[in-house]
């Protein structure tokens, strides 16, 4: 989810669309804020978390467009999603001056997944946390002022 407030934020403030090569690939929406609290509790509590792989994802697997339309339906804006293929993000990227390594990282995560099974999730937040992992709907919510004017995005906390 932070990615639509940083990695994202250039093409949003700039051209009030998001731009991928994702098509309607579904994604598992999770809060870095729920990863690091999950990673604190895990962290004080070593001894019964010690040896285990904690998968951690949110509880909605969405497309981009599914996304867009939630924020656009929540605050009442226009925000745009274009799927573009990985040959023209790839130089549309590299006019705005990103670096290649970045490029193909964005490139793999995000048109990957067009040809991967659905994901998975996982209930280790709710067990860990005792509470749901953040959903999109919150976290629109908790950057409204983001997508309605462009601010500067909020730090994790």
């Amino acid at each position: 989810m932070r990615n639509l407030t940083t990695t994202l934020y250039d093409d949003i403030k700039r051209e009030n669309k998001i731009i991928l090569p994702a098509g309607n690939a579904l994604f598992n929406w999770v809060d870095v804020n729920d990863i690091a609290e999950v990673a604190s509790v895990v962290m004080i509590n070593f001894e019964q978390y010690k040896n285990e792989a904690l998968e951690i994802t949110g509880k909605e697997l969405k497309s981009f467009p599914q996304v867009v339309t939630q924020i656009n339906n929540q605050l009442s804006i226009d925000l745009k999603f274009k799927s573009v293929n990985p040959v023209r993000y790839f130089f549309y990227k590299k006019r705005q001056g990103y670096a290649i390594p970045k490029i193909m990282v964005m490139i793999l995560l995000h048109f990957l997944p067009r040809f991967d099974k659905i994901p998975k999730l996982s209930t280790n937040v709710e067990k860990i946390l005792n509470r749901y992992p953040t959903d999109i709907e919150t976290f629109i919510n908790n950057n409204e002022s983001f997508f309605k004017r462009g601010e500067e995005p909020k730090t994790l906390g």
